[in-house]
């Protein structure tokens, strides 16, 4: 009877690792990927390309989901990827207005390096090192921990040594006077812990097989903020026409 071969054992970390271990590397790299190209879309909003804040709600929302409750160095990956999206999309103008400038190509390009980094970088990565903790099981709970991480980052951010409010979330609420007027209680970090809250509300309600109940505060926040932009949009266009009739009216008073 001839001998026969048996199959050599595989080691850990052999082939038989080999393909769920690039399957990774591929989600990775995917998820990456999109937290660029979201950040890209968002840094547009910033730049009025898109002057839509619910736009720019959908668009922060993979910044949350890709962040909140995961490992810090993927979550700091993801936060850095959508910085620098978000620093491309709105100052896609600092090369040029470089260049005008007399600057180089290659210095216009450091430039908006340098910009991006300074910038748009570490309140983003200050937010993503947080939300990285943020791993309660209420979404109630989650959604009060992005709101207050948001809303203290950015309040800090003022503080900073030459810091520039560039990439501050509540300015894409341009278009929202409902929303936008949060300001004048708590300054533009208020309105930008509104949109992250209306973002990781949109993410608890694309949870797969949440529990009971779970998705009733997300929605419930989602209709008092639609609420919240139509009304306060209505406010202000009634101020609106009643400044313009008192001008009018001041103004037949001197013809």
């Amino acid at each position: 009877m001839p001998p026969t071969l048996s199959p050599l054992p595989l080691r850990e970390g052999g082939f038989a690792h080999a393909r769920p271990r690039r399957a990774s590397v591929a989600r990775v790299r995917l998820g990456v990927a999109t937290s660029l190209v979201s950040g890209l879309g968002f840094g547009l909003c910033l730049l009025r390309a898109f002057e839509s804040v619910w736009l720019a709600i959908a668009l922060l929302a993979p910044f949350f989901a890709r962040t909140q409750g995961q490992p810090l160095t993927r979550a700091l990956a993801h936060g850095l990827a959508f910085s620098i999206g978000a620093g491309l999309g709105s100052g896609i103008w600092v090369p040029q207005a470089l260049r005008f400038l007399g600057s180089t190509d290659s210095e216009a390009l450091l430039g908006l390096g340098l910009a991006i980094g300074w910038s748009a970088t570490p309140a983003l990565l200050a937010q993503a090192a947080a939300l990285a903790r943020v791993r309660a099981r209420s979404p109630s709970v989650r959604l009060a921990s992005v709101g207050g991480i948001v809303f203290v980052v950015e309040q800090a951010d003022y503080y900073r040594p030459g810091a520039v409010p560039w990439t501050l979330l509540g300015h894409t609420a341009t278009d929202a006077p409902g929303l936008a007027q949060l300001a004048a209680v708590g300054g533009v970090p208020l309105v930008s812990a509104t949109l992250a809250v209306a973002a990781a509300a949109l993410v608890e309600l694309t949870r797969r097989h949440p529990p009971r109940g779970a998705r009733v505060v997300p929605a419930a926040l989602l209709a008092a903020l639609l609420v919240l932009a139509a009304t306060g949009e209505r406010v202000a266009e009634s101020g609106l026409e009643a400044i313009a009739s008192d001008g009018r009216a001041g103004a037949t008073r001197y013809l």
